[in-house]
């Protein structure tokens, strides 16, 4: 039996037998985030091979460098595929409109055998994210992606490790910025919320609070192209800057490594071996930017965007009483949250706002007609610029609260009260007991 990571968070698992049994996050193809995001290493055809022959694929939430669906499509409808139990969230439904892929949405905090020997649990998460536990004959699983648990959650994951005390403990996280964190510029500067070392110090906790035998970097491994987004492949964290802040017991491997589970024998793909699919990506940018030149906002764009940020206008009434300007490759736009509208302005207004955003316009229309404002958060090539006053915090809750308009948990109060006793009552308040493996469920919920 062996685990390796593939991809971006992409997580094999291989049986006794060398057949694929579990994938989680397949990325194998393409680029995400409106040509931002790239592979450092594409999986070659033989790795491709044995992807499409998978038993299950676990997505463990919608952004779409997890949730691919170029790569979803290229596996095809052979594997099961399994999803958290998150309130509000469509990925099943949307996977599923034809009626022909096998979908499975997991019981919460529930063991789910996948074969005699290994059975799976999800945990899903506030913050529409999920972390998978994994439990194998010789090795205890930790795969959080981005889920950034909190201190109660890791310590109920520990009890599980120390139920399991004579199995090796691996833990699969991501390492390295995919935020607005490097974003912000103030008078022409750029605005730091956070460092290199405070990412490699956060695994450092981590590690060390989970007990971890081996860490497996993860759900880190894109590069930045976009001419708009190269700038932010300079905040990346490296495995270098992992190897000079690592301060824990856990055995740190390198990027696309394998470990057998019997032997924990590991190996790697060397840097120099990556395979990173030749220039067509470059046509592909080319073309994406030339589209985003060429588009121009509408007043359907002008309405969809006051719809969304009327969504939470008394937040930003209160935070933001000055506006929020945004500023596309064609015109500027500002939103008064007293009024709640939307209007064209010049450049000299745009700056009198508490904070504006520089948005490509083709991206700004589509994040709009898709209704996943949030998802620019993310894509590394939106700018954000800040008067005086305002403070780079602000601007995350800014993004949070339209977040969770986007995955319209404030849709209505049934659905705010659904959310709230799903996940972020179990995430903040009760943090619920996680079974031990000792029961292997077969049942499902649909």
């Amino acid at each position: 039996m062996k685990i390796e990571t593939f991809g971006h968070a992409g997580l094999l698992l291989t049986d006794n037998n060398e057949q694929p049994l579990l994938v989680t996050d397949p990325w194998i193809t393409g680029s995400a985030y409106w040509r931002s995001w790239w592979l450092q290493n594409y999986p070659h055809e033989n790795q491709i091979e044995k992807l499409l022959q998978v038993k299950y694929v676990y997505i463990t939430h919608e952004h779409p460098d997890h949730f691919h669906l170029p790569s979803i499509r290229k596996l095809g409808k052979k594997p099961t595929y399994l999803f958290p139990d998150l309130p509000d969230i469509s990925m099943s439904s949307f996977l599923g409109s034809d009626n022909s892929y096998n979908l499975k949405n997991m019981t919460a905090n529930q063991w789910h055998s996948i074969s005699d020997n290994v059975s799976i649990l999800s945990f899903p998460l506030w913050n529409d994210d999920s972390i998978l536990l994994i439990d194998t004959p010789n090795a205890f699983i930790i795969n959080l992606n981005d889920a950034k648990p909190n201190s109660k959650i890791i310590a109920q994951i520990h009890k599980v490790k120390k139920y399991l005390s004579n199995k090796k403990t691996i833990v699969l996280s991501s390492y390295s910025p995919a935020s607005i964190v490097n974003a912000f510029m103030r008078q022409g500067e750029r605005v730091h919320m956070k460092n290199k070392v405070d990412y490699v110090n956060y695994l450092n906790q981590i590690n060390k609070a989970l007990g971890a035998d081996i860490f497996m970097p993860f759900a880190s491994q894109a590069v930045f192209l976009r001419s708009d987004s190269l700038w932010a492949n300079e905040y990346k964290v490296t495995f270098n800057d992992l190897q000079m802040y690592w301060d824990n017991d856990a055995i740190l491997l390198p990027s696309y490594s394998t470990v057998d589970l019997d032997s924990f024998h590991t190996s790697y793909i060397p840097q120099c071996e990556y395979n990173a699919k030749g220039d067509k990506k470059y046509l592909l940018i080319h073309q994406r930017e030339e589209l985003e030149k060429e588009a121009v906002i509408n007043a359907e764009d002008i309405s969809n965007l006051s719809k969304k940020f009327n969504s939470t206008r008394l937040f930003l009434a209160i935070l933001f009483p000055k506006g929020i300007g945004i500023s596309t490759n064609n015109c500027h736009l500002v939103y008064n949250p007293i009024s709640g509208r939307v209007s064209q302005c010049d450049l000299e207004q745009l700056q009198e706002n508490n904070f504006w955003l520089k948005i490509p316009t083709q991206t700004l229309k589509d994040s709009l007609f898709n209704d996943h404002f949030g998802d620019l958060a993310i894509t590394m090539f939106i700018e954000i610029n800040l008067n005086r006053q305002v403070k780079p915090i602000m601007i995350y809750l800014f993004f949070i609260f339209l977040t969770i308009n986007d995955y319209q948990h404030n849709k209505s109060v049934s659905h705010l009260i659904r959310w709230f006793l799903s996940t972020v009552r179990k995430t903040f308040v009760t943090s619920p007991k996680i079974p031990m493996p000792t029961t292997k469920e077969w049942s499902w919920s649909n």
